[in-house]
């Protein structure tokens, strides 16, 4: 109790243990290996990005806001704690917008997707998301927002001087009691959905390369 657990070569184990059940052992042992491998390449690549690398700038930052947009995926949301309960649906990212902390200000500096862009915060705006995310969130922590009236979830992180928000519309039928319930839940489906994590991770570490 108390100790961590790391989980990876635990996994890995029981998948190659169930393997051994299957007749097409050696390819469900190679897609194995494979996710294996994925997986040490892009902790190692992440590492370099963050930790190695000074970037000075990102060109076409439209396009590539485009086209991260365009890869981040929507999620089926399950309960946590009972994961057979299927919660609802978000649909695919529509919009993505970048800001940049200037003179207590915060500024859309590119967005893309669907959105008008171009929006501007108070660093002590009571009522923006971006200032609360900017001014109470630890460094890469994500935090998620949900507007009933435009039907949206917003999923934002604070890095450095920047604030990037994510916008994912509702497929199935949410409200606000239920974004209040079940944040977590809902924060978790994005971020294990198909690749999201691994994207988030990468396309932040380079953001933090941007850092004065």
């Amino acid at each position: 109790m108390g100790v961590g657990i790391d989980w990876k070569p635990v996994l890995s184990d029981i998948l190659r243990e169930g393997a051994s059940y299957f007749p097409k052992k050696a390819e469900y042992m190679e897609s194995i290996d494979t996710l294996a491998a994925l997986a040490e390449f892009s902790e190692f690549v992440q590492k370099v990005v963050k930790d190695h690398l000074i970037i000075r700038e990102l060109s076409q930052l439209r396009l590539l806001l485009a086209r991260l947009q365009g890869i981040i995926k929507g999620a089926e949301i399950k309960q946590l704690r009972i994961h057979d309960l299927t919660l609802g649906k978000l649909r695919n990212c529509t919009a993505i917008c970048l800001f940049q902390h200037s003179n207590d200000v915060l500024s859309c500096i590119e967005a893309a997707g669907d959105t008008a862009g171009g929006y501007s915060f108070h660093v002590s705006d009571p009522n923006s998301y971006v200032s609360f995310t900017y001014n109470t969130r630890a460094e890469g922590e994500p935090v998620l927002f949900y507007t009933e009236a435009k039907r949206m979830f917003y999923l934002l992180y604070k890095l450095g001087e920047y604030v990037i928000s994510y916008h994912f519309p509702e497929e199935t039928k949410w409200n606000q009691n239920m974004y209040v319930d079940y944040t977590d839940d809902i924060k978790n489906g994005i971020l294990m959905a198909h690749s999201n994590v691994m994207i988030f991770d990468f396309i932040h570490s380079a953001l933090r390369g941007l850092q004065k």
